[in-house]
């Protein structure tokens, strides 16, 4: 393979670990989320405890709502988790895809200095055609 397909390559692959690593980091915020959102309604529901003992009927039902959501809050987080291990797992599958490139450039002597080269030439997927 010519290294300037090897180059092409290794920037693409480098792209789909980009686009990985954003996807995680999309994941973790959504744990975050959701985990303060269910800190949030845990909080407020002490403290509708503390001030509201008189409106018993209408604190009952509060609960009830408040309880629903939690519960609502906390399933998708067990599929975020899932989504987040997927999105990991392609990560390093990926990596390794980007580290194999990488080694086929070593192997044909391309350096950094001919990638970063390549890269300020403005060389990119859509301008090298077969």
């Amino acid at each position: 393979m010519p290294p300037e397909d090897i180059k092409v390559a290794v920037a693409a692959q480098y792209a789909t670990c980009e686009k990985l690593h954003h996807l995680i980091v999309t994941r973790l915020w959504q744990v975050e989320e959701a985990s303060r959102w269910t800190n949030f309604l845990n909080q407020s529901l002490g403290t509708l405890k503390k001030r509201h003992e008189v409106a018993e009927d209408g604190l009952r039902a509060w609960i009830e709502n408040t309880q629903k959501e939690c519960a609502e809050i906390s399933k998708p987080t067990s599929s975020v988790t899932t989504n987040l291990l997927k999105a990991k797992e392609s990560l390093y599958s990926g990596q390794s895809k980007y580290e194999d490139l990488e080694g086929l450039l070593i192997a044909h002597g391309v350096t950094d200095e001919d990638l970063t080269m390549a890269n300020e030439s403005g060389e990119d997927s859509e301008s090298v055609k077969d």
